[in-house]
Formats: structure tokens, sequence, C-alpha cells
């Protein structure tokens, strides 16, 4: 094709596209712009679907705002989905009114404990705690340690060390709150010195249920719970399924760092708990949750408010399994270090009840104003709660920072109460506040390639 060839097909391309004049090359003109249209249609389908995968899109009002994606080309990059970029934060928790609600805490002059490292266990109620706790640090403009990947420390693949904290360096944090293998020696490094150290701990039983319907522990065993055969637990298979919630057999203890090879008797399991019973300060019991909050209250000295909750990660299942009774022995025989830890810190909640509550009508009193603010809130905040396999498509992707994940219920808001940041800490799902946290913070090195992480990992292998 010569220059007078191009000149022609160009004018023929802007002529037909308008319906202007026929001419020789109309057709090869029209099939050429159809392929330009079909590409631009496919490539903003594709730029879509990056979006809903990589969280890049949030929805503020009626318009969208899109941060700059760079694709990932290296097989060997880590796509850090806990990582958002502050202006996509906003979405999540203002600023603005943030900073005003930690003045206003600020003028009230708050007298209380001001550190807290918190070990989250899993399926204890320990989310919701874990939200208790995180609103006191953001309101009172408090640090928090945060995982330099990811909403973990890498549980459960190694002992929590110093250097799995985003920023550390030398530095002192005022709160810890999220997932871990504890390592004592190694916390106390990111710690103030008077932190408080809390807990939560259930019976195990109630736990291991708990566990194998919100982790679909079913797929592992290849079994509905009232029929599990335990002793398939080691095998390879059923290993391989279970191993990224940690250890299935006694993951308190596990979460609490201890070596479960070593626990061969019960004098083994004592001694590990009394290491427990000295290294933390509270230990709260889920299944008298509200008083074990009345007596962190007590011990942090802080107010009522600090400690309203709305219940986190609840699932949508209501109705309790009733086990048959044989089945109940052998999950506590299965569970057995973890029932000796439940037993040991429940009659210690309960003699610290009695020292703080010697007048049971006072703790009945506290107990009920509890509750009431909590209804208060609720009333305030609320307008339903939702499942989430009931949210639609769309909702999820436009509201996807407030709705939890898996099998468990969801808020909505009141519409004029969207805004509201004490409503939106207390609803906001434990991932989305993370996000908003490191979004927040100001990010040095953190590791963005396996070999990044490798390196990390056998960096604190060597120094533990």
């Amino acid at each position: 094709m010569d220059v007078t060839d191009i000149r022609t097909y160009s004018t023929c391309f802007c002529r037909t596209t308008c319906h202007v004049m026929p001419c020789p090359l109309a057709a090869r003109c029209r099939w050429l712009f159809l392929c330009i249209l079909l590409a631009m249609v496919f490539a903003n389908l594709v730029l879509l679907d990056l979006q809903s995968d990589t969280g890049h899109t949030t929805h503020v009002g009626d318009s969208a705002v899109t941060d700059h994606i760079t694709p990932v080309t290296d097989k060997n990059q880590l796509p850090d989905n806990s990582v958002i970029s502050r202006w996509e934060a906003q979405h999540i928790l203002n600023e603005s009114s943030m900073k005003s609600l930690q003045f206003k805490h600020l003028t009230a002059g708050s007298q209380g404990h001001s550190s807290v490292m918190f070990l989250k266990t899993h399926k204890t109620a320990s989310s919701t705690l874990q939200n208790i706790l995180t609103r006191y640090s953001l309101s009172h403009n408090l640090s928090v340690a945060l995982p330099v990947y990811g909403a973990s420390f890498f549980y459960p693949a190694v002992l929590f060390h110093r250097t799995f904290v985003l920023n550390g360096d030398d530095r002192k944090f005022d709160f810890l709150l999220h997932h871990m293998v504890f390592a004592k020696e190694q916390v106390r490094k990111v710690m103030r010195n008077d932190a408080v150290y809390v807990t939560i701990l259930r019976d195990p039983v109630e736990l291991f249920m708990s566990a194998y319907n919100f982790y679909s522990y079913e797929k592992c065993f290849q079994s509905p719970l009232e029929t599990i055969d335990l002793t398939k637990h080691t095998s390879l298979n059923v290993t391989k399924c279970l191993m990224t919630h940690g250890h299935v057999g006694n993951i308190q203890m596990f979460d609490l760092g201890m070596d479960l090879n070593r626990m061969k008797t019960d004098l083994d399991i004592h001694r590990a708990v009394a290491r427990v019973d000295k290294t933390f300060d509270v230990v709260l019991i889920t299944d008298m949750f509200a008083e074990s909050l009345l007596v962190m209250k007590h011990k942090l000295n802080w107010t009522m408010s600090d400690i309203v909750y709305f219940t986190a990660n609840q699932q949508r299942r209501s109705a309790r399994q009733i086990l048959p009774s044989n089945l109940t022995n052998d999950l506590y025989k299965f569970h057995h270090a973890d029932n000796l830890l439940y037993r040991h810190f429940r009659a210690k909640i309960l003699r610290d009840i009695d020292a703080i509550y010697p007048d049971r009508a006072v703790l009945q009193a506290d107990l009920l104003e509890l509750k009431r603010l909590n209804q208060v809130w609720y009333d305030y905040c609320v307008d339903a709660r939702v499942p989430v396999a009931m949210i639609s498509l769309k909702d999820r992707s436009k509201f996807r920072y407030f709705i939890g994940y898996g099998d468990v219920l969801s808020y909505r808001l009141r519409l004029q109460m969207q805004d509201d940041i004490v409503c939106r800490l207390l609803t906001l799902p434990e991932l989305s506040i993370n996000k908003y946290m490191k979004a927040t913070t100001s990010n040095h090195w953190r590791p963005t390639t396996r070999k990044d992480l490798d390196m990390l990992m056998m960096k604190s292998l060597r120094r533990s």
C-alpha cells in the first residue's frame, strides 16, 4: 500500500464511520472499527475484573475512584491483599473524623491503661475482643504493631519474631492485636515494659465444634462432626488440609507457643499452664464473656463505654449441635491439654469476679449497664444484621470493607449513620480495620516477593 492508498484509507475510515459516503474500502473500514470497538470493551471488562480482584476501586457516594494498578508479571510476586492506598482507606474510616474523635478523648483526660498485648486465639470471640482493643487504640491515638505482611504474624508457620512487625526497627508499641504463635521474649522486644498481657480461652469442645463449621473441617475429615473419626487427624491428607488453621488438637496451647510434643504427662501440661499464668495478666473466658470484660475493664482502669461491643464473625448457623456423650468425651481427651488450660483459667476468672464484686448485686448492675449500652449503640447504628450470602454481588463490591467473610452475619448501618465514626468502628470487620491501619502508617520495607519472604523467615529463625 503506497502513500496515496494510505491517505485514501484514512479518509474512507473517517467518512465511513460517520456514514457520510461509500468508498472502495468501506467494508474493510467497518470491520476495523468494529474490531477496535470490541477490543476496547474487552479491555474495560478485564480492567474491571482486575479491580474487583485486587480491591483497588473504592466507592465514595455515587462515584468510583480507581487507583493505578501495576500488573503482576513476576510469578514470584507476593500479592498482599492487606495493603491499600491511603486514599482508598478514606472509604473505611475518614481520617479527619478519626482525629476529631482522638481530640475528644485527649481533652477528656482518660486515665486508663494505654498498653495492651493481646494474643488473639481462634474461635474464642477473639475478633470481638480485638475490635474493643482496636477501637481504644485508634480513638486514643496509640501505636499498634502491625504485621509486615498480611493480617497475621505468619501464623501458623513460625513463632513470632520482632522482624515481623511493620516499621518495627527497635521501637516499642502500645498495642499488639493480631494472630501469632506466641514467643514471649520476642514479643517483649516490641511492647512497652508496662504492657498488660491479655488473651481469651474457650471450652475446647465448643471451640472445635465452631471451628469445624467455620473452617469447613468436614472437607478434611470427609465426615460430618457427629460421626467424625478423630484418629484420621494424623493422616497426611487430613494434616495438609488442616495445616492452614494451625494445630487441630490443643490449638489454644499451640497459639500460646507451647511445644505440644513435650506435653507427655499432666505434670508437663500443668507446668505449661503455670507459665501462661505467669505471663498473662488477664485471661478472658468465652462463655463468661461479659463478666470477663468487666474484669479486664477493672484491671485496665477503663470506662464502661470503652468495652461496648457488637459480636464479630458470628456464624449464621445458630442451632447448637448436640453431640453424642461418647464423642464429647473423646473430644475432651483429644484436647486434653487445652481442657486443663481452660479449666485453670475459668476457675481463676471466677476468683477475680469474687474479688472485684464481693456484692453480687453490683455485678448484676454492671452487667445490665453493659447490656444496655450495647443495645443503645446497636439501635443508634444498625439497621439490620445480614448474612453475607444474601448480599448482592453489586453491594459486595460497593461495601466490601463492611462485609465479613465466610458464613457469618454482617452489620448494615442505618442510612444516616453510615458516616458516623463510632458506628463504623463498631461494625467494621477486622481485616478492613487492619487495611486502614496499614494504609495510614508510613510504610517502610515489606516483603514483596517470595524471596523476600524466605529471607525474612530464615532471618527470624537464626535470631530466635
